[in-house]
């Protein structure tokens, strides 16, 4: 008897033996608190899930980039970076560590000693990575996260969203439900800190705690990063590679950032919206846009970007998709490109998710079991 290796994959698929079935190391048993004011400091710092994933930076990366200085935060985006924004130019950038966003976005096209290239276009003409920053949230005014997927839903588009730790640990369920439609997670650090400004301990904790967290409520780990207003520079590329990520930015040349951040007022978004509309929406080379689903203000523009590209119907010649689907690479550590694993029946809130999370699941698993068994025994196959 024949069994294909797709019947193996998808029994065990059924049964949760794929990337969320295997302990994630060292959970964290105390979270940083919901709160993007707060620095990571002290005993935050010194958990084992970080202690680790600094093992993994000192391994790899050289330790002339891990002593760049940081940058001066003075508000929010607003960074002074080491020798000043003109040191950070493209002509500039081997000297002065290729800062993005200052100057005009310098950014790495090739991997070298200690880090790997930034990624800010799709390959492929008319590929449009479409990411949403900062969520999920969900408001009890205005549109929100679900009313962005559901628009994307309609139109039978998925979309990438970078994660921030503190909106995944408020609204755990709307971020299982984003990933259960099918949507890429894609991590984008705790507290939304520019991360040129913080120490490689405290970047190593953006970003680890951050996982942990989306690894708890839907089970896998992701591939994909971005940092907070895309500001990164040599130090903050490294690290970002020697914990597993590919460092993800968006297109600035044409500019593909909706700048829906800037606006508050009706006027305004409707400005942006018609700012797509005319410039965004017809053939062009592949690329990676900025959006938000952060506020009510955000997401109304999604909304209302993604019912533009619906009139237009088959005249609409672009191929939206998630990053991981425009650059060919997979979502999640362990996962097939393209396959996204069914989450834990509820989110876990420990280090080694188990089925008895869902008691009514007992009798699925049971058989889910045996046809595996019947699969590995058909088959002659011996598992590891």
């Amino acid at each position: 008897m024949t069994i294909s290796t797709t019947a193996l994959f998808t029994a065990l698929l059924a049964v949760g033996v794929h990337a969320q079935s295997a302990p994630y190391a060292n959970m964290p048993s105390v979270f940083p608190p919901i709160d993007q004011q707060q620095y990571m400091s002290g005993p935050l710092l010194d958990a084992p899930l970080i202690v680790e994933g600094m093992k993994k930076v000192r391994a790899v990366v050289p330790q002339r980039l891990l002593e760049l200085p940081t940058s001066i935060q003075r508000v929010f985006s607003d960074v002074t970076y080491p020798g000043g924004a003109a040191a950070a130019t493209i002509a500039n950038k081997a000297a002065a560590n290729c800062y993005w966003p200052a100057g005009t976005h310098c950014v790495r096209t090739v991997a070298a000693d200690g880090y790997q290239p930034d990624i800010t276009n799709c390959p492929n003409p008319n590929d449009w990575g479409i990411t949403y920053d900062d969520g999920p949230t969900v408001l009890e005014i205005g549109p929100d996260t679900s009313d962005v997927v559901a628009n994307l839903n309609t139109l039978g588009v998925k979309a990438t969203f970078f994660v921030a730790g503190t909106a995944a640990s408020a609204n755990p369920a709307e971020l299982k439900a984003t990933y259960e439609a099918g949507h890429e997670i894609a991590v984008h650090t705790w507290t939304h800190r520019p991360l040129t400004n913080l120490t490689n301990e405290q970047i190593v904790a953006e970003i680890l705690y951050t996982e942990a967290k989306i690894y708890q409520i839907i089970g896998v780990v992701p591939k994909l990063f971005r940092p907070p207003y895309g500001d990164c520079d040599d130090r903050v590329r490294a690290i970002i590679g020697a914990l597993g990520y590919t460092n993800v930015i968006w297109t600035s040349a044409p500019d593909r950032d909706t700048h829906d951040t800037t606006v508050s007022d009706d006027v305004g978004r409707a400005g942006i919206v018609n700012t797509v509309k005319a410039t965004w929406l017809g053939a062009q080379p592949g690329f990676i846009s900025l959006n938000h689903d952060i506020s009510n203000s955000t997401s109304a523009i999604a909304v209302n970007v993604l019912k533009e590209i619906q009139k237009m119907g088959p005249a609409f010649p672009l191929k939206m998709k998630t990053v991981g689907a425009c650059l060919g690479v997979p979502s999640y550590v362990g996962v097939p490109v393209g396959t996204t694993p069914a989450a834990p029946a509820s989110p876990s809130y420990r280090a080694t998710p188990s089925q008895s999370d869902n008691p009514s699941s007992s009798s699925t698993v049971s058989a889910s079991l045996a046809m595996v068994m019947g699969l590995i025994a058909a088959t002659s196959l011996a598992l590891f």
